[in-house]
């Protein structure tokens, strides 16, 4: 029985890399319905997070919506995959399948990497749409106050957790700009040498949840989410990635991602609320966020 686990599972494996060895797939399976969740739940959700801001109970809240997409055959996830490496090259792509379903997607945020007692991070927070090659664009992105307040908190996360644990910790003091397919992100590496030799499953669970993907404080933003979102988030937004025998490793944040079930594909984006955030706006973030799985799936 063992055995031919194991097998089942180097088959499966051969069965990806074969994918993103060959030429990119057009997805030929045709799309029935494309949903969104309702955009005046997101409002109100927005405005419920404000008004939390305002009362001082929290500083920023990362809110999620998803989209459904229904197809009229169920879909290859390896050519799903495949398709995401060709369309977002800079992105971590991954794909994990259980009972059937495959959870999917192409991330560009590290969680944390760790090679003896040498740590790599970053904080990826603020966002502005990608147009064009504009460099207008990325000068509003570096700009913008409520992106850099948005950005500020999650570096400060990652500072307090591993200055700790570390003899050098490198924070730059001004945040690049991070461009991708769809969009652009204000982007902070982070490199540290610990004190002690640590498994990187102990720094996730330093760093895990940052606030690009929870909030600030902690506790207050998942309680916040865990009681609104209609939808629970499953592994979106999870730690996703390995580590060897040894504790080195290295962990992404499984957002841009999806999951394929059958004839049906759930995906996930997400948005960072501090207090000047506009609705109308940051649902038009969650929109481009959400095209990394709609165009690997088919849908312009």
């Amino acid at each position: 029985m063992a055995s031919r686990g194991r097998a089942a599972w180097h088959g499966e494996l051969a069965e990806l890399r074969r994918a993103l060895m060959t030429p990119i797939a057009e997805i030929d399976v045709p799309v029935v319905g494309v949903r969104e969740a309702d955009p005046e739940i997101w409002r109100r959700h927005i405005a419920s997070i404000r008004a939390a801001i305002a009362e001082g109970s929290c500083r920023k809240i990362v809110a999620a919506r998803t989209c459904m997409v229904e197809l009229a055959s169920p879909v290859d996830p390896a050519t799903v995959l495949a398709r995401l490496a060709a369309r977002h090259p800079e992105c971590t792509r991954f794909a994990i399948r259980v009972a059937g379903r495959v959870f999917l997607g192409a991330t560009p945020e590290r969680l944390v990497s760790l090679t003896g007692r040498d740590v790599v991070t970053e904080a990826l927070a603020g966002s502005i749409a990608r147009r064009g090659n504009d460099p207008g664009e990325i000068a509003a992105l570096q700009a913008s106050g409520k992106d850099r307040g948005e950005h500020d908190v999650v570096v400060d996360a990652i500072r307090r957790g591993l200055a700790p644990l570390c003899d050098d910790l490198l924070v730059p003091t001004v945040p690049a700009v991070r461009t991708l397919r769809h969009i652009h992100h204000l982007h902070t590496p982070v490199r540290g040498r610990l004190a002690a030799r640590r498994h990187v499953l102990e720094l996730a669970a330093v760093l895990h949840p940052t606030p690009a993907v929870g909030g600030v404080p902690t506790a207050t933003a998942l309680a916040w989410i865990a009681a609104n979102e209609p939808e629970p988030r499953g592994w979106y937004g999870a730690p996703v990635g390995w580590f060897d025998g040894n504790g080195d490793g290295e962990l992404a944040i499984a957002i841009r991602s999806g999951l394929l079930d059958g004839r049906h594909a759930l995906l996930y984006a997400g948005g960072g609320i501090v207090a000047g955030s506009d609705p109308d706006l940051e649902l038009d973030e969650t929109r481009i966020k959400l095209r990394a799985l709609l165009g690997a799936l088919g849908v312009t």
